[in-house]
């Protein structure tokens, strides 16, 4: 401003022409341009800026707020260790409040962490990565993410076997800025002395220097034309990529797979000899083939005899003695005469094997003195049982009868004091003060 008020100084207004005056307005406003958007002379400058920046975006937001009803907050920290820009976080109205309550952090806290990441982060160039399998696999997704923002398809893949045919026949597209001094081959199977090839790759890719563009429509038919021509004259898509083989070197990848594969047709090339019909019907003739020799085989070696299905027969356990549920007393066997048997019957019959002369398994022996003692304890616990069970009922019913005829009474448990009515203990009060006097 002093600089143009020094102009208007020295020349009289009358002598200014319609030029004069638009080259004036072009030099003020270049000048105030300058001076709002120019750099700073100092640290103190550039701080004193960035708080009146602070505070023009407080009112704005106010306002916006009030117009739209809208909430939001900024951050202003400087960018630089020797910055003296002091970290402000403004904001509409309980905007701030969302740091106490959620993030567990006071806003200025918030703007101070800010700073110093800023200040630690911002100011280191991006540099490539020193593992090269991220090297490759950077270069991979930018070409192809290039690839499928020119074409449009989220899905289309690089193909650098085929590229001629496919990225340029049929997508019309070229990738130029591709070293010179590198084959055109996938990232992944560049084999040794393609570090040197990857980092120029990921730096070109950075700078765009390497990108894909379109080529001219009559160059992407006449690329069609020579493929479509190959095909008509007899020429396959297999006998393409057998001629494109025989000019291009294997990778060393390819090489290495290929040497791992053991002799004979591989299924590829069953596919591209025979059909599936015809593959099948040779598949049934072979089984068949099989079977017939597995038949000759058995008419030579005779008669098939069956195995015998052998079962085997479970004994039935010996059904429950009659004789021991009953509780019948244990007879012992007299020791002077093992043979005999006592009576077990009043009729004096030959104990209970019969007049066979069969042993009577029940009954007590020398090797089993104790008999049935077992079983009559347990006869006799649960006719005790029973016995206890029936004069329980009885007393109960005694009891109830008793009761119902008035023979037995209730016996009155302790009885609760009848609760003082409002009346009577305003009359004990009375009394009580009375006494006192």
């Amino acid at each position: 401003m002093p600089e143009v008020q020094k102009l208007v100084s020295n020349e009289p207004e009358g002598t200014w022409s319609r030029e004069d005056l638009a080259q004036l307005k072009a030099d003020y406003t270049a000048h105030k341009a300058e001076v709002d958007g120019g750099t700073r002379h100092s640290n103190g400058a550039a701080a004193k800026d960035a708080a009146h920046l602070g505070d023009r975006i407080f009112e704005e937001l106010v306002l916006c707020q009030k117009r739209t009803n809208c909430r939001g907050f900024a951050v202003i920290v400087g960018s630089h260790v020797n910055d003296t820009i002091a970290p402000s976080i403004v904001g509409t109205l309980e905007s701030l409040k969302y740091f106490q309550e959620v993030q567990k952090i006071e806003p200025l806290v918030f703007a101070m962490n800010y700073n110093n990441w800023a200040c630690l982060n911002l100011q280191r160039p991006e540099t490539m990565p020193k593992d090269a399998t991220e090297r490759r696999s950077e270069v991979v997704v930018m070409i192809e993410k290039d690839l499928r923002l020119k074409t449009g398809n989220p899905l289309v893949k690089m193909n650098y076997r085929h590229y001629e045919r496919v990225i340029q026949g049929d997508l019309g597209l070229e990738l130029v800025g591709w070293p010179d001094n590198v084959k055109l081959q996938a990232p992944s199977v560049m084999g040794t002395g393609g570090a040197g090839a990857i980092v120029t790759l990921w730096q070109r890719l950075k700078s765009g220097d390497c990108r894909f563009e379109k080529i001219p429509a009559a160059r992407q038919a006449e690329i069609r034309a020579k493929y479509s021509g190959k095909r008509r004259k007899g020429k396959g898509k297999e006998q393409e990529e057998a001629e494109e083989a025989e000019t291009e070197p294997e990778p060393e990848q390819e090489r290495k797979r290929k040497r791992k594969k053991p002799e004979g047709d591989t299924m590829e090339e069953l596919d591209d000899e025979e059909s599936e019909g015809e593959a099948a019907q040779k598949a049934k003739k072979a089984k068949e083939a099989k079977r017939a020799k597995k038949g000759e085989k058995g008419a030579a070696a005779g008669p098939v005899k069956k195995k015998k299905k052998v079962i085997a027969v479970v004994p039935k356990k010996k059904a429950f003695n009659k004789r021991r549920a009953a509780n019948i007393s244990p007879e012992y066997v007299d020791d002077s005469n093992p043979d005999s048997k006592q009576s077990s019957g009043d009729d004096g019959s030959s104990g209970s094997g019969g007049s066979d002369g069969e042993e009577d398994t029940d009954s007590p022996s020398i090797e089993n003195p104790m008999g049935n003692t077992f079983f009559e304890m347990k006869a006799k616990q649960r006719r005790d049982q029973a016995a206890a069970a029936v004069a329980k009922a009885k007393m109960t019913a005694s009891i109830k009868a008793d009761r119902a005829s008035g023979k037995i009474k209730p016996v009155a448990g302790p009885s609760k004091p009848k609760p003082k009515s409002l009346k009577e203990i305003q009359d004990d009060d009375e009394e009580s003060y009375a006494g006192s006097e």
